[in-house]
C-alpha cells in the first residue's frame, strides 16, 4: 500500500534535510573564516569570547536559545569589555580598542543564524575563539 501525499511529505523533508546540512556546512566555514577578522585588524588582541544558551526560566515567558552578541557581554583578552566606576556612574573602555574589537566580533556574531550557532557550538556554553584559530568550548552556568 502506498499513499502518495506521504510519500511527497518524505521526499520533502529529506530534501529540507539535505539543504540544512548544505546551509550549516557552508556557516560553518564563513564563520571561521569571518571569526579572523578580528584578529587581523587588532594585533593587539589574542582571544574573545561570548555565552550562548537557552534560560532555564524567563518568568513564564517561552525560554528561547540565544547567542550573547551585545558588545558588553563579549570578553577580549578574557577580561570584560569595561570596567564600571561605581564613583562617576559611567563605564570606562580601556583601551579603546577593545571596545572596537568587542563591536567587531558582535557583528560578526548577529551575521550568522543563531541555530547555526547552536548547531557548532552547542547550548549553554561559553565560546573563546584564540588567535591561532582554535576554539575551546566549556559549559556555562547561567541564571
Amino acid at each position: 500500500m502506498t499513499n502518495g501525499a506521504l510519500d511527497k511529505y518524505r521526499a520533502v523533508r529529506a530534501d529540507i534535510e539535505k539543504k540544512l546540512q548544505e546551509a550549516r556546512s557552508l556557516a560553518q566555514a564563513a564563520f571561521t573564516e569571518a571569526l579572523m577578522e578580528p584578529f587581523d585588524k587588532f594585533p593587539e588582541l589574542e582571544s574573545f569570547s561570548w555565552t550562548q544558551y537557552t534560560p532555564w526560566f524567563n518568568d513564564g515567558d517561552e525560554c528561547v536559545f540565544s547567542v550573547h552578541t551585545d558588545p558588553e557581554m563579549i570578553y577580549i583578552n578574557d577580561q570584560k569589555l569595561y570596567d564600571y566606576d561605581w564613583n562617576s556612574d559611567t563605564r570606562k573602555y580601556e583601551p579603546e580598542w577593545v571596545s572596537d574589537a568587542a563591536d567587531m566580533v558582535g557583528n560578526i556574531l548577529e551575521s550568522f543564524d543563531e541555530s547555526d550557532l547552536k548547531w557548532i557550538y552547542d547550548d549553554h556554553v561559553r565560546v573563546t575563539i584564540y588567535r591561532d584559530g582554535t576554539a575551546e568550548v566549556e559549559n556555562y552556568s547561567h541564571d
